[in-house]
């Protein structure tokens, strides 16, 4: 593993190769996913010397994934809290207990910020991991036919055509149509 070669030079190399227009939360999304698992097929190429990292590798993906999954709940949780009938003050005591719990849970550094933009990029970086996956599945784990079919749904999607970006849960629903365009 060179530092040329790493997932967040695979990720800008995906925007390279697909950019779907008014499409921000796709687009990253798509290419954390799509970024990650070519690095991971990157190690996976360089055979027995790259075993050990290929793992700490996997690993750090994991518990990457198992936070950002947990920062994104937080994020519908307090969108709820603000579309609530609640009182302004309550809802600003809702949003620091939500915050500390979270703070403590995943040991947040103390003077790193933790606020509603700091959320709102988990939704935007990392929406439907589990929705990606099944494409990449449903693709056979090729890199060329996942963008083949992200590229016929966006030459087909109305909203995509009309520049209305989809919103983080319209997320799935959009990956199940690409499913179906994996040939």
């Amino acid at each position: 593993w060179s530092s040329d070669v790493c997932s967040s030079d695979l990720h800008e190399s995906v925007h390279a190769t697909i950019h779907l227009e008014g499409q921000s939360t796709f687009n990253e999304s798509f290419a954390q996913f799509l970024g990650e698992k070519l690095a991971i097929r990157y190690l996976e190429a360089q055979g027995r010397d790259s075993v050990a990292f290929l793992a700490s590798y996997r690993e750090s993906i994991e518990r990457e994934n198992a936070r950002s999954l947990r920062l994104r709940r937080a994020y519908r949780e307090l969108a709820s809290l603000y579309a609530s009938s609640m009182s302004d003050e309550e809802k600003f005591a809702g949003k620091g207990r939500v915050l500390a719990a979270l703070r403590k849970e995943l040991g947040w550094p103390e003077g790193r910020i933790l606020n509603n933009a700091t959320l709102a990029q988990f939704s935007t970086y990392e929406s439907s991991p589990d929705g990606f996956e099944a494409l990449w599945k449903a693709c056979g784990g090729s890199a060329r036919r996942v963008v083949a079919a992200v590229r016929a749904w966006g030459a087909e999607d109305e909203r995509v055509r009309a520049g209305s970006e989809l919103r983080p849960e319209e997320l799935d629903s959009a990956l199940s149509t690409m499913r179906t365009r994996c040939r």
